[in-house]
C-alpha cells in the first residue's frame, strides 16, 4: 500500500474523534500486520506485486476498517466536548496558574516581611517578573500546547482558534492585587484576584500598561506559538511519511 493510502486512513480515524497517540500505535500494529502478510504471500512464490495485492485483499479496504474502528471505540474527550476543552479550558487552566502564582509570591513576600520587618527592592521585582512570565513565559506556552494538540487530534479550527482567543482575553484582563502589612499607613495585608476592564481607561495589570496593550501583546505571543506549532507537527508527519 501506498503512504498516502495510510495517511488518508490515519486523518479518517483522528477526524472521526480517535486520540493522536492511540492512532499512530494503531496504524503502526496494522502495517506490521500487512508486512506479514506481504511476507507470507511471498514466501509462496508470488512477485511483488502480487504480494501487495494479496495482502491488501486480506487486510481489507482500509476506509471500511477505519468506519468499524469508529464505530466500535470511544472518541476522546476533545471530541465529545471540544467547547469545553479547547475554547474554555486554556483559559481556566491560565487562570488557575495565576492564581496559584499569586498565592506563591504572596507566601514567600508575607514570609520575608515578617522575618526582616521591612521589604526589600528585590520584592517587587519578584512581583513583577512573576507577571511578565504569565505574559510572556505561561500564555504563549499554554496556547502552544493548545496548538498542538489540538491540530494533532484533527479537532475543528473554529474551536482551538477560539480558545487562543479567549485565552488572549482572559491574560489581558487577570488583575492580581498583592498589597503587603504596613504599620505607617495601617495597611492589613491583602491578596485580590479578578478579570478587570475599563473600556474607557483601559487600565491594565502595571501602571502605564492599558489592556489593550496587553491583549495585541497576548494575540501576537499565541499566533507566534499557533505558527511554531504547526509547522512542529507539519515536519513530524513529512518525517513519518518518510519513514513509512
Amino acid at each position: 500500500m501506498h503512504n498516502a493510502e495510510w495517511e488518508k486512513y490515519r486523518n479518517i480515524l483522528l477526524r472521526g474523534g480517535m486520540g493522536y497517540r492511540w492512532v499512530s500505535r494503531h496504524v503502526k500494529e496494522l502495517q506490521d500486520h500487512f508486512d506479514d502478510l506481504r511476507q507470507q504471500a511471498r514466501s509462496l512464490g508470488h512477485d511483488a506485486n502480487t504480494a501487495d495485492a494479496c495482502a491488501a485483499k486480506q487486510l481489507g479496504a482500509l476506509p471500511e476498517l477505519a468506519k468499524n474502528v469508529i464505530a466500535n471505540t470511544r472518541p476522546i474527550l476533545l471530541h465529545r466536548h471540544p467547547l469545553l476543552v479547547a475554547t474554555l479550558l486554556p483559559a481556566l487552566v491560565y487562570l488557575l496558574l495565576c492564581i496559584v502564582s499569586a498565592f506563591g509570591i504572596f507566601g514567600v513576600v508575607y514570609q520575608v516581611k515578617a522575618a526582616s520587618g521591612a521589604a526589600g527592592p528585590w520584592l517587587d521585582l519578584l512581583v513583577q517578573l512573576s507577571v511578565d512570565m504569565q505574559t510572556f513565559v505561561v500564555l504563549p506556552l499554554l496556547g502552544m500546547i493548545v496548538a498542538r494538540y489540538c491540530f494533532r487530534n484533527r479537532c475543528p479550527r473554529r474551536y482551538w482558534i477560539t480558545g487562543l482567543v479567549v485565552l488572549s482575553l482572559s491574560g489581558s484582563a487577570a488583575r492580581i492585587d498583592i498589597k503587603l502589612p504596613d504599620a505607617a499607613r495601617v495597611q492589613k495585608s491583602t491578596i485580590g484576584i479578578g478579570l478587570f476592564y475599563d473600556v474607557h481607561k483601559l487600565p491594565g495589570f502595571a501602571d502605564g500598561q492599558s489592556n489593550l496593550l496587553r491583549l495585541l501583546t497576548n494575540l501576537l505571543l499565541c499566533g507566534a506559538a499557533f505558527g511554531y506549532s504547526i509547522r512542529c507537527e507539519r515536519q513530524a508527519m513529512k518525517g513519518q511519511r518518510h519513514a513509512a
